[in-house]
């Protein structure tokens, strides 16, 4: 058995990795600079610094922030796997009673950080149900439900 490997989030050599993913995942998801501040909660000046490598510890705040966004991404890659489906999911208008009709970027920009929350809840609960659907062997109903 292996022990389990602990990494401090909170270090600038982290930080630089989490912020690299982070920049990867916007130019998938094509989000503007304004988008990627709301989604981080910080100024364009702050962002434009880490870009440059100068990079610091990451504060309990913006590491939620990202932990939010990678856990959107890595549900959308199971949920939708066909290439680029799960980015034109984020820019679709969306059924999902909690969205209004709005796109995820819009909810999440009007609401920021509670609707990060949000869409991050709604894709977990989506994920779950599709996982469950094909543990029980109900393939179809899993494949429906993409």
């Amino acid at each position: 058995m292996r022990a389990a490997v602990s990494a401090d989030l909170h270090t600038a050599d982290a930080a630089r990795v989490a912020l690299h993913t982070f920049w990867r995942i916007a130019d998938d998801w094509d989000l503007t600079l304004l988008e990627q501040c709301t989604l981080l909660g910080r100024s364009p000046c702050r962002l434009n610094l880490w870009k440059t490598g100068r990079v610091g510890p990451l504060n309990h705040d913006l590491v939620l922030r990202l932990s939010h966004v990678f856990a959107i991404h890595a549900a959308l890659q199971v949920l939708l796997p066909a290439p680029g489906r799960a980015d034109r999911w984020l820019r679709t208008s969306n059924g999902a009673e909690f969205l209004g009709g709005t796109t995820a970027p819009q909810h999440i920009l009007g609401k920021q950080m509670r609707g990060l929350t949000e869409v991050r809840h709604y894709l977990d609960q989506e994920l779950g149900d599709y996982l469950a659907a094909l543990d029980s062997g109900d393939k179809l109903s899993a494949v429906l439900a993409r």
